[in-house]
């Protein structure tokens, strides 16, 4: 005989009411309204600033009145001020839009311009500061070119400016299409420039005894004194020849009766 099924006990849950609380929705509006008002505001000072800058670019008071250039021949400065005023700052720009990096890369293209720094100088001024390159030696090429002692060519010389006493030539250099601001690359030249450079501030009186220096097809340096004796360094540095080429002329003051003095071979020179 089965047991009497007990009746289940069934515990009745209140419902929690789903009706909103109005006071979460009063917390929530006015959490979105501070937040609304935060954003505008900003939006409202965006545009302030905005429009702040725009009157401060449009405006006289930091028109462009005054060019200061530091460091420049007078050669180079004319071509500075002639390429400011076509494009880089031309009169009456507002100092606070041009863009200074811009205006120093595009007047780095001048040839004669080793390097140019451009500060603004409020309310009205722009100052360009210059490395000039200067000449330092004239080579031949189609015509005379004056070239630096980077071996950049810096534009033709003058034919006034030349009178044959402004130092030794320069010649063998294979560039076939001569334009200035552009740098020679060819073998010996460096070390040409640097014996150059050596005699001009260490040795003047033996560096005006030089008429030419030569660069051959053989990658060789020839220089001629101005007695017309060619003096070969052969394909080395003639900075480690130089001390020896000096004891040789100190010992024979007269070489009408020489037309080379060859210092290739280590250890003794070869006179003919």
């Amino acid at each position: 005989m089965k047991s009497p099924t007990l009746p289940l006990a069934v515990e009745r849950v209140p419902v929690l009411s789903r009706r909103p609380s109005w006071a979460g929705v009063a917390g929530f509006l006015k959490l979105s309204l501070r937040i609304s008002g935060a954003l505008g505001l900003l939006t409202l000072l965006a545009g302030f600033a905005w429009q702040f800058d725009r009157f401060l670019r449009r405006s006289d008071f930091f028109a462009l009145a005054r060019i200061e250039i530091v460091g420049a021949s007078a050669v180079l400065e004319a071509q500075l001020r002639e390429a400011l005023a076509i494009g880089g700052a031309p009169a009456a720009s507002n100092l606070l839009s041009l863009d200074a990096a811009g205006i120093a890369a595009g007047l780095e293209r001048l040839p004669r311009l080793r390097a140019a720094r451009i500060l603004k100088q409020y309310p009205a001024t722009l100052r360009v500061e210059v490395q000039e390159r200067v000449p330092f030696v004239a080579v031949l090429l189609d015509e005379l070119y004056w070239m630096d002692a980077d071996g950049v060519l810096l534009g033709p010389v003058p034919t006034e400016d030349w009178n044959g006493e402004a130092g030794p030539i320069l010649t063998g250099l294979r560039e076939l299409e001569p334009q200035p601001g552009r740098r020679l690359r060819q073998a010996r030249l460096p070390e040409t420039l640097r014996a150059l450079r050596y005699l001009a501030d260490n040795d003047p009186r033996l560096g005006a005894r030089f008429a030419e220096w030569h660069l051959t097809a053989d990658d060789e340096i020839v220089g001629v004194l101005k007695e017309g004796i060619e003096v070969r360094f052969g394909p080395v540095d003639p900075l480690t020849k130089m001390a020896v080429l000096a004891a040789v002329l100190r010992a024979r003051p007269n070489l009408s009766d020489l037309r080379c003095l060859d210092l290739r071979f280590e250890g003794q020179v070869v006179y003919f």
